[in-house]
């Protein structure tokens, strides 16, 4: 997937979303942002990799907007599926 990707995840969710994230697209840069419009947000702008191993090690808590950056055509991730299979996060996270 070329284009930036927004999702909106639960504590409970996040594992699962950050690792068929970097099972489809590759370890892309992200931005997380942690309870938006509250005194306590917070903003980070990491790799998948790294905020999958930190968030193992240590949960969060609150709800948490992942934006994750487009890829550039050139550097394209070997496994990355098509763009209409890669949208399939939610049907793959459900149940």
């Amino acid at each position: 997937e070329s284009r930036t990707i927004i999702l909106f995840e639960s504590p409970a969710r996040l594992p699962d979303t950050l690792a068929m994230i970097l099972e489809l697209w590759g370890n892309r840069h992200l931005s997380a942002a942690y309870n938006l419009t509250t005194p306590d947000e917070r903003v980070e702008w990491t790799r998948v990799k790294t905020l999958l191993g930190r968030i193992r090690m240590t949960p969060v808590t609150g709800e948490i907007t992942l934006v994750v950056a487009g890829q550039r055509r050139a550097r394209r991730h070997a496994n990355a599926p098509t763009a209409r299979r890669g949208l399939s996060l939610r049907s793959r996270t459900s149940g």
